[in-house]
């Protein structure tokens, strides 16, 4: 072969090995695909994605894209009724499959809208159950969607008497994100806090729930989230797979503050983020609060889901003197 016969060949050779190479690289950037360094992101045909560390199935401990979520704070999530009817009663926290692409989940736009991963079921048919037993020993309800400490709270809650009481998921649904802080009783972050739990059930038809302020999860639950490292804030980890979950499936058994003060209450949200929800503040308004002011685009009257006797005894709960003059934007 020629000198100028061999130059050619050379170049085509590495020419042919440079599309292999990134052909290898893009077809790995895939929702599911395997990638190489947690907490990189990249943005797919308009999908946000970041390499995250799969947290339990057969894949735990690998690194895969998957689509980012919203993640973050001790704030609210939410909707009505709809979705696949549940079971109630007892179960484990079991892993949803070996991939986000098996489970529709839903995904933050970050401006305040929300789509599905994939072909998302009809809510319709979706059973709403009360997440406490009963509501005896409930000293207080906290409203959703009210002014709390200078931020927006799409969510609300329930203050009681004792810190143990069993907390059970109202959904059939999947637990996509977690988060393990310590805090006090009055809100600071730090070592010398208390260990807190913040959990996002979401339902794959596009209804979502948020609890914070967990104090004991249920071992099966407790396995589940074992990996979600303990932080000085409420930032969330998403669960790759995520953690199947039933309605009526006990979640905690104690809530609250206890050791650093006697706080013994817990927040609770309730969202459709399948499109806007009533709120009597404008969409300007949410906005000009932030991250936290766009969950209340979708916040649901978490009062109203569990029939018309609950959603009465609710509503006949006293509030917080300090909130009860605001009311709720999300309750009519």
């Amino acid at each position: 072969m020629s000198q100028s016969l061999k130059r050619v060949a050379v170049a085509v050779a590495l020419v042919a090995s440079t599309v292999v190479g990134t052909g290898s690289v893009v077809s790995a950037n895939k929702e599911g695909g395997a990638c190489r360094r947690a907490g990189t992101k990249t943005t797919i045909k308009t999908v946000n994605l970041i390499c995250t560390r799969v947290t339990s199935g057969k894949n735990k401990g690998k690194l895969v894209w998957t689509q980012m979520s919203s993640g973050s704070g001790s704030g609210s999530s939410g909707s009505s009724s709809g979705g696949s009817s549940g079971s109630s009663g007892s179960g484990s926290a079991e892993s949803g499959g070996n991939s986000t692409s098996t489970v529709v989940l839903w995904n933050n736009d970050g401006n305040g809208g929300w789509s599905a991963s994939g072909k998302a079921p009809t809510c319709t048919g979706v059973v709403w159950s009360l997440f406490v037993d009963s509501l005896t020993g409930v000293q207080a309800v906290l409203d959703p969607g009210q002014v709390r400490g200078g931020r927006y709270k799409a969510h609300g809650g329930l203050r009681l008497a004792e810190s143990d009481v069993v907390v059970r998921s109202p959904i059939d649904g999947y637990i996509v994100s977690a988060a393990a802080y310590r805090e006090t009783a009055t809100g600071s972050p730090g070592p010398d806090g208390e260990l807190q739990y913040l959990v996002d059930i979401q339902n794959p038809c596009g209804l979502a729930v948020r609890f914070d302020h967990l104090r004991v999860l249920d071992p099966s639950v407790a396995r589940a989230l074992s990996t979600v490292a303990v932080r000085d804030d409420s930032q969330t980890t998403r669960l790759i797979p995520p953690i199947r979950i039933s309605r009526g499936q006990v979640l905690a058994t104690s809530v609250g503050h206890v050791t650093t003060s006697f706080n013994p209450s817990f927040d609770f949200g309730a969202y459709d983020y399948r499109a806007r929800q009533y709120n009597r503040r404008s969409e300007t308004e949410l906005r000009a609060f932030g991250p936290d002011g766009l969950l209340g685009l979708h916040a649901l009257c978490w009062q109203d889901l569990f029939g018309a006797a609950t959603s009465a005894a609710l509503r006949a709960i006293p509030r917080t003197t300090t909130e009860a003059s605001q009311g709720s934007d999300v309750c009519r």
